[in-house]
């Protein structure tokens, strides 16, 4: 089966300007050939923004933000247009009918990737769930952007960080490492296995609900049984003889209380008495001047210092707060006592009158109390049986599915093939390294799917370009997706010597195994090059890629365009519906 993309026209129209720019690709290779400011970059990043992708600095200064690209591509015998103005895209077949259209990149993404049979899926940052790779994934090795792809990162496209670990699984499935149905069948198995983790945690979420409300409940609650259940009536009746003991404690702790409050009382009098006496001597010595003064009471002469005053002042204190705790524990103690007292009168006067009720009410309480634990510890574990019992099954059912998914990708693994495909990839870029001159001291010895060279300097950019070159010819001998143009922009990279450049022009003009289209823009060719098997494509006017000439002939857009608007304006209005 042909699997060759092949890019036939490119339209770039600005109907504010009234300019447009036709370019087509009448053969398998063309150069766009200009130098700086001629539109080559614009040509072939707009090749790829058309098609739904986003190249680097794709909408240069100047350009009219509204304007519409117009790809005409060819894909297994049939030819296909892709209209595209801002995020409107539309999908239309030969005889002009509208396919699949979309106003946003995810919709899209799912309607390219099921025309070129792309079902590769990659959780998003943040997502356990997968998603459709679009066309920036699928034409990622067949593009080197100026902007962007000859660095020492992925960058010929700028939403490359919407899924997270895209490039093996990406690059694997370009070279054929292992078939596309691979990744669609271990995508499936990855799905079916988070919803089991899911399933799981939610288990051990109930189960650990279902043991807190259990450890809530009293332990040892009795078994719902007659017999047991007197036994236990007559138990608890027993207990309410302890009831008689209770005057004789009360009488003890009265007693108690009693002494506790005289006790404190009078240490609140020597208290009081102390605070008075320190605060009359503070006052008398505040009084004098002198620096002694005698006891009028004994007559021995104190110093009267400001240190003096100040440790009578913080007796005071010590003293006043002392009286404060002494006063609040005396409160206590009174409140304790009367307390103590109505509960004393209250026992002796209504014991014998009330021993036997509160023996029946505490014995029915007791009881009632009991029975409800039991009934709710049986209600609870008949009902995490029952919710267990049938999340247990769905588990152990989608357990099977996801083995059987498991197989269902293992069966692509043939490491046979696996090691043969990464030696054929791994040598090619060799192969290609060798014909473009990459020192053998730069070249990666062991090139894995992803790798992006390992030279710096004027080597740097030839060797990237062969492990493009490699990543394609790998695609064509082992792979199952679309082989989609090469397109390459530009060749005169970190000061190519004239050599170098033809060498890299060359190897493209040659016949190195790459079936598919080559668009190739440059700045300057070297003299001699072997441009054989190339259409050139001299762009020649400054700034000035869009014309009035070729607005002229854009007259089959206004219908493409009616019908694209018309058919996202009811997709909208249908959303709404189903919104409401």
């Amino acid at each position: 089966m042909n699997r060759n993309v092949t890019f036939k026209t490119l339209w770039l129209v600005s109907e504010t300007e009234q300019k447009a720019r036709k370019q087509t690709f009448p053969t398998q290779r063309t150069i766009l050939f200009g130098t700086n400011g001629t539109g080559k970059s614009r040509i072939t990043k707009n090749l790829f923004w058309t098609l739904g992708c986003t190249p680097e600095k794709q909408l240069s200064a100047g350009w009219d933000p509204d304007f519409i690209g117009v790809l005409e591509f060819e894909y297994e015998g049939k030819t296909y247009t892709v209209v595209r103005q801002r995020k409107n895209l539309g999908l239309f077949a030969e005889n002009g009918e509208l396919i699949a259209c979309a106003d946003n990149m995810g919709t899209w993404n799912r309607i390219m990737a099921d025309k070129f049979g792309y079902t590769l899926m990659l959780q998003r940052p943040q997502s356990t769930t997968a998603s459709r790779l679009g066309v920036d994934y699928l034409t990622l090795p067949t593009y080197i952007d100026q902007d962007g792809g000859w660095g020492a990162s992925w960058n010929s496209f700028k939403n490359l960080s919407q899924f997270k670990s895209w490039k093996k699984p990406v690059f694997e499935a370009y070279i054929g490492l292992r078939p596309n149905a691979y990744f669609a069948a271990k995508q499936l198995w990855q799905e079916a296995s988070d919803v089991l983790k899911g399933m799981q945690d939610k288990f051990d979420t109930q189960k650990s609900a279902f043991k807190r409300v259990r450890d809530i409940l009293p332990k040892n609650v009795p078994v719902l049984s007659s017999t047991q259940f007197e036994n236990e009536l007559v138990d608890l009746g027993e207990k309410a003889r302890d009831l008689q003991q209770r005057q004789n404690e009360l009488r003890a702790k009265l007693v108690a209380a009693v002494n506790r409050k005289e006790q404190i009382s009078s240490s609140l009098r020597l208290a009081v008495e102390n605070h008075r006496n320190l605060t009359d001597d503070l006052g008398f010595i505040s009084e004098r001047n002198e620096e002694n003064i005698e006891c009028p009471t004994c007559g021995t002469l104190h110093e009267n210092s400001f240190h003096a005053r100040l440790q009578l002042t913080q007796d005071a204190h010590a003293f006043a707060l002392l009286i404060a705790e002494l006063r609040a524990e005396k409160s206590q103690a009174v409140a304790r006592h009367e307390r103590l007292v109505a509960e004393l009168a209250d026992v002796s006067e209504q014991s014998r009158e009330i021993t036997s009720t509160i023996r029946e009410e505490q014995v029915g309480l007791q009881a009632k109390e009991l029975l409800l634990a039991a009934h709710s510890a049986q209600t609870l574990d008949n009902a995490f049986e029952a919710v267990t019992s049938e999340l247990s099954e769905e588990i152990s059912a989608y357990a099977v599915k996801v083995e059987t998914l498991k197989g269902g990708y293992k069966i692509f693994e043939d490491r046979a093939r696996t090691t043969e495909v990464g030696d054929y990839f791994s040598t090619s870029v060799t192969w290609f390294s060798n014909k473009l001159n990459v020192p053998a001291e730069e070249q990666i010895k062991k090139t894995k799917p992803g790798d992006r060279g390992n030279s710096g300097g004027s080597s740097g950019p030839r060797s990237l370009l062969a492990v493009h070159l490699a990543m394609v010819k790998s695609n064509a001998a082992y792979g199952d997706t679309p082989l989609f143009p090469l397109v390459i922009d530009t060749l005169q990279q970190s000061g190519q010597d004239l050599k170098n450049l033809s060498s890299m022009v060359e190897i493209l003009n040659g016949d190195v195994g790459i079936n598919q289209q080559i668009i190739l823009a440059v700045e300057m060719l070297p003299p001699n090059v072997d441009i054989s098997n190339f259409n050139v494509v001299n762009l020649t006017e400054d700034r000035a890629l869009l014309n009035p000439d070729d607005f002229k002939n854009v007259g089959f857009l206004a219908e493409m365009m009616g019908t694209l608007k018309k058919a996202i304006n009811q997709d909208d209005e249908a959303d709404e519906l189903t919104e409401d």
